[in-house]
């Protein structure tokens, strides 16, 4: 099982983009989103990327978890 404890969380509202820096890999899991409407926190995540060896893990779920809350409360 993952442990997300190990996995540093980074936003770049400029860019768009959500990523997760992962354990032993140079590698980022990233999610790439269109900002809808932001008044009304309406956002379209059209992408998101996991590297192979963490594929099947959950993370591309968490990421984009925590990249919705992340979204809504900026």
């Amino acid at each position: 099982k993952m442990s997300y404890s190990t996995i540093t969380f980074e936003h770049e509202p400029d860019n768009n983009q959500f990523f997760a820096k992962l354990p032993n890999i140079a590698e980022k899991s990233v999610v790439l989103y269109e900002v809808i409407d932001a008044e009304k926190k309406h956002y379209e995540f059209f992408r998101i990327e996991v590297p192979e060896p963490f594929r099947g893990t959950g993370i591309a779920t968490k990421l984009a978890t925590v990249c919705q809350y992340a979204c809504y409360y900026n």
